[in-house]
């Protein structure tokens, strides 16, 4: 085991760039003014090529060491990965891994940021179905944390689920961009029957009054199905389309499970 150092020069460390932002924790603070820096939870550091001591892991108790006047309680890792160390020591959320990633310069951690913060898109679905998938999926959650998420979904039709996502969510904001809705819509347009153009046509027109909140994607699809061809003169089977699509990857062993996404 790492020898535990202590020292109370807070200047020779600095953050990892790659690193979360420190958070506001009242209850470790107020633990801290009373305990101090516990041996049991060490900052984690390593030393860069100028000699500083960068900060892997414990940089909240960092901040407030530094804010109470404690002295800092650090071992020096030489092989140990931020994201590794992260999974297994504190919990960061998946927007936590996003921003690390995306620090690293990695464009598909950079192109799913850009694109659920421009159609307000679930995190986690954005994540599964640029992954190719239409339904949550923890395997692909754990491909994400560890730095191997990469889009497999043309981005142009990923820019149609989202705008046409954002349009039913504006139509109806008490179903605004639930993950049930995303999935459907993805699902809708992958049928390739869906001619976009009309589909947000339809959307502004109807989708107020043709739509509700349902728990199921399924019915969000018959529900997007309704909207598309509502006093429309050609009238096109979306929803059968989908589930004999989603059956058919079933059969073949890989295919979506409902479980009410």
């Amino acid at each position: 085991m790492a020898r535990i150092i202590e020292s109370g020069n807070y200047g020779k460390f600095r953050r990892d760039i790659h690193n979360r932002s420190v958070g506001h924790n009242k209850s470790l603070k107020a633990s801290m003014e009373v305990w101090g820096w516990l041996d049991a939870y060490p900052m984690h550091v390593y030393e860069d090529k100028n000699g500083d001591l960068c900060i892997k892991d414990g940089h909240n108790r960092f901040h407030y060491a530094k804010e109470l006047g404690i002295p800092v309680k650090y071992v020096v890792d030489h092989d140990v990965d931020l994201v590794d160390l992260q999974s297994t020591q504190s919990k960061w959320s998946l927007k936590d891994y996003l921003t690390c990633f995306c620090s690293h310069g990695n464009k598909h951690y950079i192109t799913l940021r850009e694109y659920c913060a421009q159609y307000k898109f679930p995190f986690t679905s954005a994540i599964c179905i640029m992954m190719g998938s239409t339904c949550n999926s923890g395997n692909l959650v754990n491909v994400f944390r560890r730095g191997e998420f990469k889009i497999k979904r043309d981005m142009e039709v990923m820019h149609r689920i989202g705008e046409a996502s954002a349009a039913i969510s504006a139509a109806r904001p008490d179903i605004a961009m639930r993950e049930t809705l995303c999935m459907a819509t993805t699902r809708v347009y992958d049928t390739g029957k869906i001619d976009h153009n009309r589909m947000m046509k339809q959307i502004s027109k109807y989708a107020a009054s043709l739509m509700v909140p349902v728990v199921k994607s399924d019915q969000y699809v018959d529900m997007i199905e309704k909207v598309y061809n509502y006093r429309s003169r050609e009238k096109r089977s979306i929803a059968l389309t989908v589930r004999e699509r989603m059956d058919e990857a079933r059969c073949r062993g890989y295919g979506d499970r409902e479980s009410g996404i």
